[in-house]
């Protein structure tokens, strides 16, 4: 607590030197991308006191938006005037309690009036509420509260220390507690409140978006707050001034806040690099840090060519690759501040291009006297699809010559496929092999064989074995042997 602090910002860039042929150059080299806490609006108003709940709705100014959007971090300081302690709330629409700065609602006991504090502060979900509720004190205690609405906040911690609390009695002045903020580009939320027989507006010209009201009632109630940005060590925020006339039976509370900024996400764990024709799939595992903000995806990019892929999640498929070329890949993670830093390479893979398919030569069924349906399966594609398949036959076991090529046109993917061969000799083996070709060349299955049947005329002939057939006034005689 000290007299009013001015704020500065240092702002740090890397460079490196070179000692080139005599000439010293600089390079200013990329950092990371650092927090980007901006503010989106506020209010604030009073009321008499009332026993129920008042309903705040949002309606900001001074800011980017003139509500909260999904993300934002909303922040209300409700100040109460009262005789007694009370425990004042701050609540969303569904009843839900907004997240208390420091756990606790402050209370000072003044000798004629008791000033009751509290600082809430809830992120708005995917659908941002447009009110909130304030309740507690009784019919006779002012209330006067505030709000402020803050982005690109940390969501998982969004205040970088320890809450500081305030208070006293004896004037309704409130006088802020110093704080140490750790991390870069950090911003002090600075928020009074005091109980006074007759209020007025506070003032605190050090504080950035300064909010004040009075609630007038038999014990009235000011409230004052807004922020500043911090670049170093310990802030110390100054007394407030204004609010009323100064008297013993008077008191005061006071929160000093650190919100922390959210920052990029840390860098992905890469994973495993899976090459297929032009294109790999690579593997990672998402940071366990995502910054404080939400990430929205991760990219994947090749050394060499700078080819990258996009997606959400892994695995992601970096395509238009060079058959033959080694790669390798490294990913990062992107959120609403920016990209993380890239992750480790990846193991190197080479694209290996399209291969011949893999065929098998599975059965030869309906099998007679002249033809055979034949068939096969294509259990790898190679990479293309197949663009004409079907078998080779022939009576040589090797099929180093052939009878003949069946083609049944192209296939897509993987499966089976068949065709009928006809014009076969009766009693004969036959071997048979399937094929299928892409653009990788030509894929043979195993050598198979079958044999065909007897003819119906032979096994007929052969019923007359051994007996005479002679042609007698125009009729056929069997004659036995």
């Amino acid at each position: 607590m000290a007299a009013a602090n001015s704020a500065f910002i240092t702002i740090r860039i890397p460079v490196k030197r070179i000692l080139l042929c005599g000439i010293l150059l600089f390079f200013v080299l990329p950092a990371q991308a650092q927090a980007a806490i901006t503010y989106v609006g506020g209010q604030s108003s009073s009321s008499a006191g009332v026993n129920g709940n008042t309903t705040v709705t949002f309606s900001l100014t001074g800011g980017s938006n003139s509500t909260p959007q999904a993300g934002d971090l909303v922040v209300i300081s409700f100040s109460n005037g009262d005789t007694t302690s009370k425990a004042l709330t701050i609540t969303n629409p569904s009843a839900v309690s907004y997240t208390l700065a420091g756990g606790t609602v402050l209370y000072q006991n003044g000798s004629s009036y008791d000033s009751n504090f509290v600082v809430g502060y809830e992120f708005m979900p995917a659908t941002p509420e447009t009110s909130a509720l304030i309740g507690g004190g009784d019919t006779t205690g002012g209330r006067a509260w505030s709000v402020h609405v803050f982005r690109g906040v940390d969501q998982n911690t969004p205040l970088d220390v320890a809450v500081v609390t305030a208070g006293g009695t004896g004037t309704h002045l409130a006088n802020p507690g110093a704080i140490t903020p750790s991390t870069s580009g950090a911003w002090i939320y600075v928020a009074g409140a005091g109980a006074i027989a007759a209020g007025a507006t506070y003032t605190a010209a050090y504080l950035t978006a300064f909010q004040t009201k009075s609630g007038s009632d038999s014990q009235d109630a000011d409230v004052g707050a807004g922020y500043v940005t911090w670049s170093s060590g310990t802030y110390d925020p100054a007394a407030f001034t204004g609010g009323g006339t100064v008297a013993s039976g008077n008191s005061w509370n006071a929160f000093t806040l650190a919100i922390k900024p959210a920052t990029v996400p840390d860098a992905p764990t890469i994973g495993t690099a899976t090459a297929g024709n032009t294109q790999t799939s690579i593997t990672f595992t998402p940071p366990a840090n995502d910054g404080g903000s939400a990430i929205t995806g991760y990219t994947v990019t090749s050394t060499p060519g700078g080819f990258t892929g996009t997606g959400t999640g892994s695995p992601i498929i970096v395509t238009g690759l060079t058959n033959g070329v080694a790669y390798t890949f490294t990913v990062h993670a992107t959120n609403a501040i920016g990209n993380s830093a890239e992750s480790s390479a990846s193991n190197s893979v080479t694209p290996p291009g399209v291969t011949a398919p893999t065929v098998t030569t599975d059965f030869a069924g309906a099998v007679d006297f002249q033809s055979a349906n034949l068939v096969g399966s294509i259990t790898n594609n190679g990479g293309a699809n197949a663009i004409q398949n079907g078998f080779a036959y022939g009576t040589v076991s090797n099929l180093s010559t052939v009878i003949a090529t069946t083609t049944l046109g192209g296939m897509t993917g993987t499966g089976s496929f068949n065709g009928t061969v006809g014009g076969l000799s009766p009693t004969v083996v036959y071997y048979y092999r399937a094929y299928a070709t892409n653009s990788g060349g030509t894929g043979y299955g195993n050598i198979l064989s079958f044999t065909t049947g007897d003819s119906t005329p032979s096994r007929m002939m052969r019923l007359f074995e051994g007996f005479i057939i002679k042609l007698f006034t125009g009729k056929l005689i069997l004659f036995g042997s």
